[in-house]
C-alpha cells in the first residue's frame, strides 16, 4: 500500500512539473520582450514597443512590467532614424533568443486539444529565426505527414510559408490542404 502511494505521490509530481515548466518558459519569454519593449521606450519608439508589450501580456497576463509598461507606450514615435536601424539589431539579437524559448514551448508535452496553440509556438519560432528553427519546423511538419497528421502538417507549413516562402514547401503545403479536403 505504501508503494502504491508513493509512485501515486511521484505521478503527480511529475505531472505537476510539466505546466510548470510551460509556464515558466511563458514568463521567459514575456520577461524577454519586455526588455526589448523596454529599450524601444527608451528610444522613444513607442508604436514600434506596443506589439512586444501585447505579446508579453499574452504569454504572461500578470507580467507586472509589462503592464506598467503598457501605459507608458501611448502615442506616436519620437525616436530616431538611428534608433529605428539599431532596433534591427536588437531585433535579432533577441529573436535569436526568444526562437529557441518558443521552440522548446512548442516541444512541451499537452493535451492534444491544445495541439493548433503548440504548433503555433513553433511557427512564431520561425518567424524569429527562420535560419535556426526552419529544419526542426520542416523535420516537425515532415513528420505529421508521414503520420497522416494533415491538419498539423498543414497548419506548419502554411504559418512557415507565410513568413518565408518557398516552393518545395509550397509544394508540401498543396498536398496537405489536398490531405485534409
Amino acid at each position: 500500500m505504501r508503494i502504491v502511494c508513493l509512485l501515486l505521490a511521484a505521478t503527480s509530481l511529475a505531472l505537476a512539473d510539466k505546466p510548470a515548466k510551460e509556464s515558466e518558459l511563458r514568463r521567459m519569454i514575456a520577461t524577454g520582450l519586455v526588455d526589448l519593449a523596454s529599450w524601444c521606450q527608451s528610444k522613444g519608439l513607442l508604436a514600434e514597443a506596443r506589439p512586444y508589450v501585447a505579446e508579453a501580456l499574452s504569454q504572461d497576463p500578470e507580467n507586472a512590467k509589462a503592464k506598467a509598461l503598457k501605459d507608458k507606450l501611448a502615442g506616436d514615435s519620437t525616436g530616431t532614424d538611428a534608433a529605428r536601424k539599431e532596433l534591427e539589431g536588437k531585433r535579432a539579437q533577441y529573436g535569436k533568443k526568444l526562437a529557441q524559448l518558443y521552440r522548446d514551448l512548442s516541444k512541451e508535452k499537452h493535451p492534444q486539444k491544445d495541439d493548433e496553440r503548440f504548433d503555433a509556438y513553433l511557427v512564431r519560432a520561425f518567424e524569429l529565426d527562420p535560419k535556426q528553427v526552419g529544419p526542426y519546423l520542416t523535420q516537425q511538419a515532415n513528420d505529421a505527414a508521414q503520420k497522416r497528421e494533415w491538419g498539423r502538417a498543414w497548419r506548419l507549413l502554411s504559418g512557415a510559408e507565410r513568413v518565408q516562402p518557398d516552393p518545395a514547401r509550397a509544394a508540401k503545403l498543396r498536398e496537405a490542404e489536398l490531405k485534409c479536403a
